[in-house]
């Protein structure tokens, strides 16, 4: 494990909102694996949203499976979390052209703020 996935998930564990943002843009690669874990195994939607601002950070195309499993989550700020992260991976990995299709979807939504943070994210 990362110094900086430890402090994030510390950050995350405590609350400390202003530490985990500090340490998610810090994730290296090698912390995608954990923090994919921890998303698909989230039972609380706080935890599965810094998860998911986690791999806007560090994820690759082997997160593109649980990111799209986010865009029909109940929570709006789940959705559009997911949509910005997708967008973030789409422009790092060229081989991820896939999720800007699945991001339109989202265009759609019926939370206008998902609807803007797809347009974000497709800009």
């Amino acid at each position: 494990m990362t110094s900086a996935l430890d402090a994030f998930l510390r950050a995350v564990a405590t609350g400390d909102e202003a530490a985990a943002e500090s340490a998610a843009v810090q994730l290296a690669p090698a912390d995608e694996r954990v923090i994919l874990a921890r998303l698909v195994a989230a039972q609380d939607d706080e935890e599965r949203w810094w998860m998911t601002r986690a791999l806007a950070s560090c994820g690759s195309a082997a997160a593109l499976p649980a990111l799209t499993a986010c865009l029909a989550d109940d929570d709006a700020a789940e959705r559009a979390t997911a949509a910005l992260a997708l967008a973030q991976i789409a422009q790092r990995h060229s081989g991820a052209p896939v999720a800007l299709s699945i991001i339109a979807g989202l265009l759609q939504d019926e939370e206008g703020f998902v609807r803007q943070a797809a347009g974000d994210a497709l800009a």
